[in-house]
């Protein structure tokens, strides 16, 4: 006789691979210095299949000395391709991360790698790449950071909900029977 708790860990430990996203950050990437006053851009790369559970995320700037996150923007559609960043006034500094996450449950899609933050005027920043588009695509709008990060802040830009619930996970066949397995060995035991 199967332990419940035993098969409640093992329905997760499949329910986590059938929900995983493979979700890269392209820029900022290791090593990339954004310099204020000029328009940076986050880009990304996502997986594309029908178990794909993310059609937007939420962007935040965060930084490691300091009392440090900015809400940048919520609901950012993942078919996009990238995001203009226009930084103002935001503190030089080499240890920033941008955090892809759904901020509504907490869950955390994927991290940038440490980049710098130059102050205005620097001719040291990293050359900037108008990301491509697709016949169709656009870029978003540009959104404006302005100063030290402040996690009292609301987030600078929210864009409008994309079609579908962006916040609907998709249960994949294989979780589905692995939730029908799990409860019809409990009410076996």
């Amino acid at each position: 006789m199967l332990n419940v708790s035993f098969l409640f860990v093992l329905f997760l430990s499949f329910a986590r691979v059938a929900l995983s996203v493979y979700f890269v950050v392209n820029t900022p990437s290791k090593g990339d210095k954004w310099v204020n006053d000029q328009v940076n851009y986050v880009t990304w790369t996502i997986g594309r299949n029908d178990q794909n559970p993310v059609s937007v995320f939420d962007l935040e700037l965060v930084r490691l000395s300091a009392e440090g996150i900015n809400y940048i923007a919520k609901n950012v559609p993942v078919g996009a391709p990238g995001l203009p960043l226009e930084l103002h006034d935001v503190p030089a500094g080499d240890d920033y991360f941008l955090v892809f996450i759904n901020s509504t449950h907490g869950l955390e899609y994927a991290m940038s790698n440490q980049f710098t933050i130059l102050s205005d005027g620097s001719d040291n920043g990293t050359s900037i790449k108008t990301p491509s588009t697709k016949k169709g695509q656009s870029l978003l709008a540009t959104v404006t950071v302005n100063g030290p990060p402040n996690p009292t802040n609301p987030f600078i830009h929210t864009f409008a909900p994309t079609s579908g619930s962006p916040r609907t996970i998709k249960i994949s066949s294989i979780s589905a029977i692995m939730v029908g397995s799990v409860v019809a060995a409990i009410t076996a035991l």
